[in-house]
């Protein structure tokens, strides 16, 4: 399992609770929050070790503590989203299995402690920061989602389309090598014992840079 506390903290998360088990609420859990509890911020759940989630408190009045309860309140006369159920119904599972699920929140400043602003725009950097810290931890339940299912369905489609045309495009080249090669005078064992060295001697293909992230 990942041990992600440490890059958590290394972006300015503080540890701010947990959940815990509950026979009195009917979503059967409970947060307890020991710091920003009145605050906007960013938050991770960390389930053990590993940042399983990462969400944030949307609304400019929205606070960690209000957020939380969203999770925690559970009632079959509102209708909500199936991101609080699908979060809740796993917190609840871990819990069971016996892990455990910590809150981790972060409140973002900028170095002079003002709001940033860019060209006169004021930038919530609550809201920026949250899809950069998802592509960092790619946390589980946030790759649940729909929008990012089919993102990333799209996105392996696409790298299947490109390597078949790369295969494509390599098999041609050596036809027409092939080809060359037999109208120069070549026998076909010749031809074929050269196209045989030129194919192991093509270098394999890199992997892509992974981008730039802290040591743990």
């Amino acid at each position: 399992m990942r041990d992600d506390e440490g890059r958590l903290k290394h972006y300015g998360f503080e540890e701010a609770g947990y959940w815990q088990l509950s026979d009195t609420h009917k979503s059967h859990i409970r947060h307890q929050l020991t710091a920003l509890r009145d605050r906007r911020v960013l938050y991770a759940f960390v389930r053990d070790t590993e940042v399983v989630y990462v969400g944030i408190c949307d609304g400019q009045s929205r606070t960690l503590k209000k957020r939380m309860n969203n999770y925690q309140s559970f009632s079959s006369k509102v209708r909500e989203g199936t991101t609080n159920r699908n979060v809740r119904g796993h917190i609840k599972a871990w819990l069971e299995g016996g892990s455990k699920v910590r809150i981790f929140g972060l409140e973002p400043t900028t170095a002079g402690g003002s709001d940033y602003v860019h060209q006169g725009l004021a930038v919530d950097l609550v809201k920026g920061l949250e899809n950069p810290l998802i592509e960092v931890f790619d946390p589980i339940l946030n790759s649940q989602a729909p929008s990012r299912r089919a993102k990333r369905k799209e996105t392996r489609s696409q790298k299947k389309k490109d390597a078949d045309m790369d295969k494509k495009r390599f098999s041609l080249a050596f036809k027409e090598d092939y080809d060359g090669l037999l109208a120069s005078g070549l026998s076909k064992e010749e031809a074929d014992e050269l196209i045989r060295h030129a194919r192991a001697a093509q270098p394999k293909r890199q992997p892509p840079p992974t981008s730039g992230q802290p040591d743990d």
